[in-house]
C-alpha cells in the first residue's frame, strides 16, 4: 500500500508493519487514498441549480411549449377555437413527423364535446364554423374525437360567446317551460289531458313526443299527453312532463300537490233524481216564494252545484237569482223560461226563469 508523510511528504510504498517514513524517519504518516475525497459540496449545489433550472423551464412553457413528438402509429393534432367577430372557427394543426404544426382539415374531427354539458358542439367540417349554444358560453372544457381513432387532441378550456339569436344549424337542448302547457279535464270521464299553450314552440316541444309520469320525478316515464286519475288510483297531483327529448328537457310540474277536483259523471238514475228534485222545489218557490221548504231543499242540492242562472234572458247566480223572487213576494211574478238542465257531471244547473205574463 502507499504511504505519505505528514512532515516531509514523502510518498512510498510499505505495508501492514509500516510505522515511520523511511525517509526521514518520522511517525507522522498516513496510507495515502486510493481515488480522490469526493467533492459533496460542489455536487450537491450543481445538483439544484440543475432541478431549478428544470423547474422553471416547465413553468414558463405554459400552452406554448413545443408539442411532443406523434405517438407510435398515431398522430397528434392542437386545437384552437378562433372567433371573428360573431364567427367561431375550430382550427386544426397537426404535427408532423419532424415535430413542425401544418395545418390540417377540420373534417377530420368527428365530433367536438363539451364536457361540462356532456353534449356534442355543431360545426362544419368543411368551413371549421361552430354552431354553440347557450350553454356553451361559459368556461367550459371540449375534448375532440377523431374519424380516425388513432389521432388525438389535448382538451382544451374556452367560452364560445353569442351575440345574437342561436344559429339554426345549432343541435341546442329544448328547455320547456311552465308557460308552454295547459291541462283540460274531461268532464264525462275525468281524463287529463297536456294543451301546449305556447304556439310559437308547440312544433318544437311536440317534435320528439311528451312523456309523463304521473307518480313523481322519479316514476314511470311514458310517451303520451293524457292519463285518466281515477283509472290509475291518483289522489293528488304528481306530475312531470319532459318533452323532445328526455335529455333535452328540464321536467316541468304543474299544480303539484293538489288534489284531483274531478268525480265521475253521475249515472243516469242519479242525474234524473237531482234533477227532478231541483225542478219539483224550483216550480215549488215560484207558486209561493214564501215557502221555507222548497228554500231549504233547493239550498240543500245546490250547496255544490254551481247555479247557471238567466232573469229574463240576463246572466245571474243563484244569489241574485233568488233575491229576484224574493223581492216580488208575497206575489209570484216569475215561471220557468225553459226546462232545468243539470250536468252530467252535476256540478252545474242552468235555472232560466221570466216575468209572468
Amino acid at each position: 500500500m502507499n504511504f505519505i508523510c505528514n512532515d516531509c511528504n514523502h510518498e512510498f510504498v510499505g505495508n501492514d508493519f509500516t510505522t515511520e517514513c523511511v525517509a526521514c524517519n518520522s511517525a507522522n504518516i498516513k496510507v495515502k487514498s486510493e481515488r480522490p475525497p469526493i467533492p459533496w459540496k460542489k455536487f450537491l449545489i450543481g445538483l439544484g441549480i440543475t432541478l431549478l433550472i428544470i423547474l422553471m423551464t416547465k413553468m414558463c412553457s405554459g400552452d406554448d411549449a413545443p408539442p411532443s413528438p406523434p405517438p407510435p402509429g398515431g398522430q397528434t393534432h392542437i386545437v384552437k377555437f378562433e372567433n371573428s367577430g360573431a364567427t367561431w372557427k375550430v382550427v386544426l394543426q397537426k404535427i408532423n413527423n419532424n415535430g413542425q404544426t401544418v395545418a390540417d382539415f377540420p373534417e377530420r374531427i368527428q365530433k367536438i364535446i363539451n364536457n361540462s354539458t356532456n353534449r356534442p358542439v355543431s360545426f362544419d367540417g368543411d368551413t371549421g364554423e361552430l354552431f354553440p349554444c347557450l350553454s356553451d358560453t361559459v368556461e367550459s372544457t371540449f375534448s375532440f374525437i377523431f374519424k380516425d381513432p388513432k389521432s388525438s387532441a389535448k382538451v382544451i378550456s374556452s367560452h364560445l360567446s353569442i351575440s345574437g339569436s342561436v344559429n339554426s344549424n345549432a343541435e341546442c337542448p329544448l328547455t320547456a317551460e311552465e308557460d308552454d302547457f295547459g291541462f283540460n279535464t274531461n268532464s264525462e270521464n275525468c281524463q287529463v289531458s297536456i294543451k301546449i299553450i305556447s304556439q310559437s314552440r308547440k312544433s318544437e316541444i311536440e317534435k320528439g313526443g311528451i312523456w309523463i309520469s304521473v307518480n313523481g320525478k322519479n316514476g314511470k316515464y311514458e310517451k303520451r299527453i293524457s292519463w285518466n286519475p281515477i283509472n290509475e288510483n291518483l289522489k293528488k297531483w304528481d306530475v312531470f312532463i319532459v318533452c323532445n327529448n328526455r335529455k333535452d328537457t328540464v321536467e316541468i310540474a304543474k299544480k303539484n300537490g293538489q288534489s284531483y277536483t274531478c268525480s265521475l259523471p253521475l249515472t243516469p238514475p242519479e242525474h234524473d233524481l237531482i234533477q227532478k228534485a231541483i225542478k219539483n222545489n224550483m216550480n215549488s218557490l215560484l207558486d209561493n216564494c214564501d215557502s221555507r221548504v222548497a228554500l231549504k231543499e233547493l239550498s240543500t242540492l245546490l250547496e255544490k252545484i254551481k247555479v247557471k242562472g238567466e232573469i229574463n234572458s240576463k246572466q245571474c247566480d243563484w244569489a241574485e237569482l233568488y233575491n229576484k223572487i224574493n223581492a216580488g213576494c208575497p206575489n209570484t211574478m216569475y215561471e220557468l223560461a225553459s226546462p232545468i238542465a243539470l250536468s252530467k257531471d252535476g256540478k252545474s244547473v242552468v235555472i232560466k226563469i221570466k216575468t209572468k205574463k
